[in-house]
């Protein structure tokens, strides 16, 4: 199976940059969030508790259309979603999508939860994971997610299924507390995922790392002495590095490397975007060709762009560290 993503992932990839389709789709399932974080537009305080939004029961036609290398299914919180399951199994088996993947808060994770993903398909589970302790909570809105998190991990090391990772924002409040996040992954067997926060979604720099307490290379020494531990590439964590200290970086490539698809169905190059928000893939390419936006390193960005603009020979050495963090869990 492992070797059977890889070529299909090959194949997909040099068909895509020829056709013009994304490598990464992310897929927002729902808007609806029960967790309270200041940082994310779909925080639960504005959304006067859930929302019921149109959504779609299948993504298929959008998925064979597109045929992007990886698929990843994020909300608001995907787990919210009761057809989840079939949602993975749609993406794995009917639309043969290399690698799949979720992001959740982990507020309704269960080890039968984990399973049933697991056997529809699943690769990857990224946990969101800001702080250690209490200060989680707090930044989630969310009592106990901490220790529930602890206690689905702990339960984890028994069971097979999709590899478990984290999804770290790195931002002013956790700046210095991403060693210590580092190396509770590492106690773990997982590797993590940094991303800088993005002050676009909430249109604030509330939550930026300031300047005074930026640490120049403190990332890539990081993954120099966690080179497995740590998901992101040397490359994007210097790129990720020159953001967090600028603001800014490069120009965006939404819309062509990477895209998401709406609740509905309809295509965004990019999810803060509204003005990207179309229904054809013609369309999409249009605002590429006048966005100007660089004002945040996401992993759906980051990695998709790397990977777009990378040689012969760095991409062996992707196609290699994508497929073990694919790799199930054991």
């Amino acid at each position: 199976m492992k070797l059977m993503n890889s070529f299909e992932a090959i194949k997909r990839y040099y068909s895509n940059k020829k056709n013009g389709k994304p490598l990464y789709v992310s897929i927002e399932i729902t808007q609806n969030c029960n967790a309270d974080c200041g940082f994310c537009g779909y925080r639960r305080s504005n959304n006067d508790g859930m929302r019921i939004l149109e959504t779609k029961s299948s993504y298929l036609d959008e998925l064979l259309g597109l045929n992007p290398v990886a698929v990843g299914f994020v909300g608001g919180e995907p787990l919210i979603r009761k057809d989840l399951e079939n949602l993975v199994k749609e993406a794995k088996t009917e639309a043969n999508i290399p690698y799949v993947q979720i992001t959740t808060n982990g507020s309704f994770l269960t080890i039968p939860r984990y399973n049933s993903l697991s056997e529809a398909g699943l690769d990857r589970l990224n946990i969101s994971l800001d702080f250690l302790g209490k200060d989680h909570d707090n930044a989630r809105g969310l009592n106990g997610l901490y220790s529930k998190i602890i206690t689905f991990l702990d339960e984890c090391r028994n069971h097979d299924g999709a590899r478990i990772g984290l999804s770290t924002i790195v931002m002013k409040e956790n700046f210095s507390e991403i060693p210590s996040i580092i190396q509770f992954a590492k106690e773990y067997g997982l590797q993590v995922t940094l991303m800088p926060y993005s002050p676009v979604r909430v249109n604030s720099n509330l939550y930026s790392v300031s300047i005074e307490d930026f640490i120049p290379g403190i990332l890539t020494k990081l993954k120099k002495e966690n080179p497995s531990t740590i998901m992101n590439s040397k490359i994007i964590l210097e790129n990720g590095e020159e953001f967090l200290r600028t603001g800014r970086y490069g120009k965006c490539d939404a819309g062509n490397s990477f895209l998401w698809i709406l609740p509905n169905g309809k295509l965004r190059a990019c999810i803060d975007h509204k003005e990207s928000e179309c229904r054809t893939l013609d369309l999409i390419r249009k605002f590429k060709e006048h966005n100007s936006c660089n004002r945040c390193y996401l992993a759906c960005r980051s990695m998709s762009e790397t990977v777009s603009s990378s040689k012969f020979s760095d991409l062996i050495k992707i196609g290699i560290e994508l497929s073990r963090s694919f790799t199930c869990h054991t």
